[in-house]
């Protein structure tokens, strides 16, 4: 099996600034259009969004732990409002 390098920080696809460069995955946006017969007669239809994140095992253990997990992704969020909106670290 052949392998291939991650991109480097200059070839970043995401312009979100939380994101930890060792988190790679591709990510696929669907749809699933949902059809419910009501209690009324009338048919309700809507779609409902999901994401499917495919990674390779490495990649998958370094979302668990460590500086590319979703708590540290939400710990760089917050840092980013607190000196956004309090002004301060």
């Amino acid at each position: 099996m052949q392998s291939i390098d991650y991109p480097s920080e200059s070839q970043r696809l995401t312009d979100n600034q939380f994101t930890e460069n060792s988190y790679h995955s591709v990510q696929i946006t669907c749809r699933q259009r949902i059809k419910i017969k009501q209690a009324n007669g009338k048919n309700l239809s809507f779609y409902f969004p999901f994401e499917i994140q495919v990674m390779d095992s490495e990649s998958f253990i370094k979302t668990r732990e460590g500086r590319a997990s979703h708590g540290e992704y939400k710990k760089r969020q917050r840092a980013s409002v607190r000196q956004r909106v309090l002004q301060i670290d």
